[in-house]
């Protein structure tokens, strides 16, 4: 009988996926909730159940008296002494209770509350496993297709795909595996619900973290990612490490890296963005493949400016470029092309202009402007040509020309500007790095140790003379010592001279 129990327990604890130690604690609260129900809830008991050899012992324990009172507490003195003959009134005894004897009803209601803890318990187990796993990949097959949501067999339970976190490019088939991101974890009675998705931008994370080695040893870091599902995705990351290029380590060679990832996405493109810690720049970057010209703050708005025949591009199609950009940056951007842009500056600095200072102009034309209500350039920019020349009674055709004329010399003033500003620059950078380089030169003479002469005495050489006097006489001993008597030897070539002089001139004349 206790072989069997044990056989028993065993066999359902491998079952329901728990302990044994579990399951007997389990057995033992079961017959002590069986008890209550048979001898009632202020019964004291007494039960043991032995997990080594599964002898379960069952007693509750009564006190002896002349006259009961409550039956769950008392018993008689004579049935006490029938069970032990040297009891005394009012001393506890112990009542031996056999399994049969606890009630049929009991034992099945035991049986139940068994089963009902262990389900209990199990649920718990895989509630408390699921959970270590959310914000983490899985993989599972899929069980069922249904309209509202994808039934994913994840072993122990099934996993739910709401449609609104499916990919429209994935092909479902029941059978076929796939990876998903545990998005939440919800506890119902009967058992863990668990959320799957497959278009979360999370999910792409963990895809490349997958994937790149770097990103898992914590070299490069994605610092922010945005996604259109199953459309295109961008993903700005960053290197720890100057050594490693963050972009072609997500890349990966031949792009074996990323084509895995969209591989696993159905296809949905992955730009990779180097993060910037200047917005400007970062936007810029965003924007690719786009050309940006120039990027501008306003207000906490990001003009971008771009041109005329990148716009198009900028925007992308149905606007996913710029809207990725814009999530990627955290930023609201607004799209300007490079004519536009120079249309709205133009037209900022003509309502700062007045019509009296175009000194370009003859005097004659501007009074007539003024007398007419032009004060501002912008004032005469903003009418038509035609309506222009009904104000003025001039021909359409000469107001055009002077707008043509306007801007044109506007235009000249303000590319002098920028040109003087540049030098003015070029020229205050040419004097600080003048600055910054003779500050270096005294900084490095100021590091050189100051070398102290020694003293010198009376009659002695300096140091330059000693060091030629030295050298003098290093000549002096390497020369060969056959030059030595260089006078004799001149001396000799003198007298034989004058001795050939005088022979010549006896025959001279012995000639004559």
């Amino acid at each position: 009988m206790e072989s069997e129990i044990t056989r028993l327990v065993t066999q359902l604890a491998r079952i329901r996926n728990v302990e044994v130690s579990y399951v007997y604690d389990t057995l033992q609260e079961s017959i002590v909730s069986g008890l209550k129900r048979r001898f009632g809830r202020d019964v004291r008991h007494d039960v043991n159940v032995d997990p080594e050899t599964g002898k379960i012992e069952v007693a509750i324990v009564q006190t002896a008296v002349e006259r009961v009172q409550d039956v769950s507490q008392e018993i008689s003195l004579e049935e006490a002494r029938r069970i032990n003959p040297e009891v005394k009134e009012g001393e506890d005894v112990r009542i031996q209770i056999p399994l049969q004897e606890v009630g049929r009803v009991a034992i099945q209601r035991t049986v139940d509350e068994l089963t009902h803890r262990l389900r209990e318990a199990e649920r718990t187990k895989l509630f408390n496993e699921f959970i270590k796993k959310k914000g983490e990949i899985i993989s599972g097959t899929i069980h069922k297709i249904e309209k509202e949501e994808i039934l994913v067999n994840l072993g122990p339970i099934y996993g739910i795909l709401p449609l609104r976190d499916q990919l429209k490019t994935d092909h479902h088939q029941i059978g076929v595996p796939f990876k998903f991101y545990v998005l939440r974890i919800q506890r119902t009675p009967i058992g863990p619900r668990v959320y799957l998705s497959r278009t979360h931008p999370e999910f792409l994370r963990r895809l490349l973290a997958r994937e790149v080695p770097e990103i898992q040893q914590g070299i490069v870091e994605i610092k922010n990612v945005a996604r259109i599902p199953g459309v295109r995705s961008k993903v700005a990351v960053t290197s720890h490490d100057e050594k490693i290029d963050p972009i072609g380590a997500c890349v990966g060679y031949r792009k074996v890296r990323i084509q895995s990832v969209t591989k696993e996405l159905s296809g949905e493109k992955i730009d990779i963005i180097q993060w910037n810690p200047d917005q400007k720049i970062f936007i810029a970057r965003a924007m690719s493949p786009a050309l940006i010209k120039e990027v501008i703050e306003e207000e906490g708005t990001y003009t971008v400016v771009v041109p005329d025949e990148e716009f198009s591009k900028a925007i992308g199609r149905k606007g996913q470029n710029v809207w990725l950009a814009s999530l990627l940056s955290n930023s609201k951007l607004d799209i300007l092309k490079e004519s536009d842009y120079r249309n709205r500056l133009f037209s900022q600095r003509m309502a700062q202009i007045m019509v009296e200072t175009l000194d370009f102009l003859s005097e004659e034309t501007r009074q007539t402007l003024l007398e007419a209500g032009f004060t501002t350039v912008i004032s005469l920019f903003e009418q038509t040509s035609t309506e222009a020349a009904k104000i003025l009674g001039w021909d359409p055709t000469r107001i055009e020309q002077l707008k043509t004329q306007i801007r044109e010399q506007l235009e000249k003033r303000e590319l002098e500007r920028k040109l003087f500003e540049k030098k003015k620059l070029e020229e205050m950078r040419a004097v600080e790095s003048e600055l910054s380089e003779k500050a270096v030169t005294e900084e490095s003479k100021e590091e050189e140790p100051a070398v102290e002469e020694p003293p010198q005495t009376e009659g002695a050489l300096k140091p330059e003379e000693s060091m030629k006097s030295k050298k003098e006489a290093e000549i002096s001993e390497d020369a060969p010592q056959s030059e030595e008597p260089a006078p004799q030897e001149e001396e000799q070539k003198t007298t034989a001279e004058e001795s050939k002089g005088s022979e010549d001139k006896e025959s001279e004349e012995e000639d004559k």
